[in-house]
């Protein structure tokens, strides 16, 4: 597996309202549509109710994973 790219939101949670942080979906948007990526074949892991909300809302499989957790392990079981 390889990290292509990295996309944060850079407004804080309290003070701003914005596209990009999620339960909003903008980031995986730009990613799915910058990578050609087909949301039926992938994955996003999270590790909050706004990360899942988000993945959901494109369509992609989304799963919650408990902070800090290994994602090698989750990753393998979907092999």
């Amino acid at each position: 597996m390889q990290i292509t790219d990295i996309y944060i939101c850079p407004h804080h949670d309290k003070s701003e309202r914005c596209l990009c942080r999620k339960p909003q979906s903008i980031m995986l948007e730009k990613a799915i549509a910058r990578f050609d990526i087909n949301v039926k074949e992938s994955y996003f892991f999270g590790d909050s109710k706004r990360d899942i909300e988000a993945g959901n809302a494109v369509g992609v499989n989304s799963i919650l994973v408990q902070p800090n957790t290994n994602l090698i392990q989750h990753i393998s079981l979907l092999s």
